[in-house]
């Protein structure tokens, strides 16, 4: 769900193209300036081709940063988190970690459905409309993302007592007609920003009979 399409790459092919040719330019209507004698280029004219350059230089730079604020998937994008809310229950939290270059705002994920693996293929379950998901130690709402920090979204938490539930807003226990031990599940997750294209993310998720048994991987 996250691989960019062809025409993404081919926008983001030009930007960068754009962005070079704007301050190669504005480089030089600055130089071009500096270089030229006085008795030659007229104080007005000097300025206006200076000025010319450095808006160009400008440009070019809002054009990158617009390049680079652009969401990613961490490498594996999902972690197994454990966690001990109190002295008598133990957790382990399944994490999602988008990543950016440059800050985005705004920034949420939802839990669009899940679903159940038949046999041959993906069945729907109750579990079919969008939920906003949870920042870890936080809340469901949008929130800035910053290069190099590690804000995770949980997307939901097993204990020691056999409960499991999804870690959305509103807190959604998961029924046990939906998920149970021994069985395979598929989570569609979805993040979004300001003036980012979305990702996509679905994960394979098998529950073990054990509380902490749990295997996933992207699909």
């Amino acid at each position: 769900m996250s691989v960019p399409n062809a025409g993404v790459l081919l926008m983001d092919k030009k930007r960068a193209a754009v962005a070079t040719a704007l301050t190669a330019t504005g480089i030089s209507f600055i130089t071009g300036a500096l270089a030229a004698p006085e008795t030659r280029v007229p104080n007005g004219m000097f300025y206006a081709f200076f000025s010319v350059g450095i808006a160009m230089i400008v440009m070019g730079a809002l054009v990158a940063i617009r390049l680079n604020r652009k969401l990613h998937w961490s490498i594996p994008p999902f972690c197994i988190h454990n966690a001990t809310t109190d002295t008598d229950e133990r957790r382990v939290y399944l994490q999602v970690v988008p990543l950016t270059k440059a800050p985005v705002e705004q920034c949420r994920g939802q839990l669009l459905r899940v679903k159940k693996w038949a046999g041959h293929d993906w069945q729907s379950t109750e579990l079919d409309h969008a939920l906003s998901l949870v920042w870890s130690y936080g809340s469901a709402s949008p929130l800035t993302l910053d290069p190099g920090v590690d804000a995770r979204l949980n997307v939901f938490w097993r204990n020691d007592k056999g409960q499991l539930s999804l870690e959305t807003s509103p807190q959604t226990y998961a029924i046990n007609s939906v998920f149970r031990s021994s069985d395979t599940f598929r989570f569609d997750l979805y993040i979004t920003a300001k003036e980012c294209l979305p990702i996509g993310l679905s994960l394979k998720v098998y529950f073990g009979e054990q509380w902490d048994d749990i295997q996933v991987e992207r699909l």
